[in-house]
């Protein structure tokens, strides 16, 4: 059993295909096949199979892919420790987040980070907490943010900072002038949500059993930024997170209403593979933006929000 086995079997696990697995280890697609035939030799075992167009791990090698999995991070921080004693970061980051973080903060965050590293690659998968958990517990991400508070088993979180669920209305409706409006008041005016099954859908289901109401849901959309434009429109009021409408509200496109139950504490996750060391590349990110989420959003999303609050001034803390 050697290293480059142990890698060329990792690369393979985490890719499903031969070819990628060849092509990020920088050989030959014959090369891996005889590593890995040669590894399955010492084990006695199959250790991938394919199902499908995909290579999969069999019994024998999902015994055996968390190791191999330590082993390719200890060989990547060895390699990343002698480019850091040159002076320099540089490798390849895979991030999952939900759609806040990564329409709304991820941009912001990456360009200022990524102008400073020119030698790191970054990709970035949009998609719902559940699907980027998935992707990680199969290694083909490295870090995700987003806000299920519940992990899966192997993974591991850590608060990164809190946003929270608000309601607004398009310009000119008369609930800009309220002081505060009681959730009756919302239920019987038109409103758009997200999708059924969405994280957030399933929170605002949560406050309409609270409160005993239902809203009058004229349209549902799985795309949040697509709700807030069609609030824009005058279709009805939206319920979203407070960063996907923070813009809109402070230039005066979207009103900010006071609602009985709202604002939400939203809380937002760094999720990593618990046993996976942090390559110095991802350490220095998580920085930026620990650093970003203090500058931005100081005074404006705390973990414990008090309903009924007059969100006036997007920048000022609760009383």
């Amino acid at each position: 059993m050697t290293l480059n086995q142990l890698l060329y079997f990792h690369a393979v696990a985490k890719t499903g295909s031969y070819s990628r697995a060849a092509e990020e280890s920088d050989v030959s697609e014959p090369v891996v096949h005889r590593a890995i035939r040669r590894l399955e030799k010492t084990c006695g075992m199959k250790l991938l199979e394919r199902v499908g167009n995909r290579v999969c791990l069999t019994k024998g090698g999902r015994a055996i892919y968390d190791y191999a999995a330590q082993i390719a991070s200890l060989a990547d921080l060895t390699a990343q420790s002698l480019v850091e004693e040159r002076g320099l970061i540089s490798g390849q980051i895979s991030i999952g987040a939900g759609t806040p973080v990564g329409l709304y903060l991820l941009p912001d965050i990456l360009a200022k980070w990524m102008a400073e590293h020119p030698r790191v690659n970054i990709a970035v998968t949009i998609a719902e907490g559940k699907e980027v958990h998935r992707l990680l517990l199969e290694d083909r991400l490295d870090l995700t943010f987003t806000s299920v508070s519940e992990p899966a088993p192997g993974l591991r979180r850590e608060l990164i900072f809190a946003d929270a669920l608000v309601v607004v209305a398009p310009l000119g409706h008369p609930f800009a002038q309220a002081d505060l409006l009681s959730l009756v008041e919302l239920s019987q005016e038109r409103t758009i949500l997200p999708s059924r099954g969405s994280s957030i859908r399933s929170e605002i289901e949560q406050v309409e059993f609270q409160y005993g109401v239902q809203l009058k849901v004229v349209m549902e959309v799985n795309k949040q930024d697509s709700i807030k434009h069609f609030c824009k429109a005058g279709v009805g009021l939206a319920i979203l997170p407070k960063s996907v409408v923070i813009d809109e509200v402070a230039s005066g496109q979207l009103h900010l209403l006071n609602v009985e139950g709202f604002p939400r504490s939203r809380p937002y996750f760094l999720v990593y593979r618990a046993g996976k060391p942090l390559t110095p590349e991802i350490q220095s990110l998580l920085s930026a933006v620990r650093l970003w989420v203090e500058e931005r959003h100081r005074g404006w999303q705390p973990l414990t929000v008090k309903p009924g609050l007059k969100p006036h001034d997007l920048s000022a803390p609760p009383d």
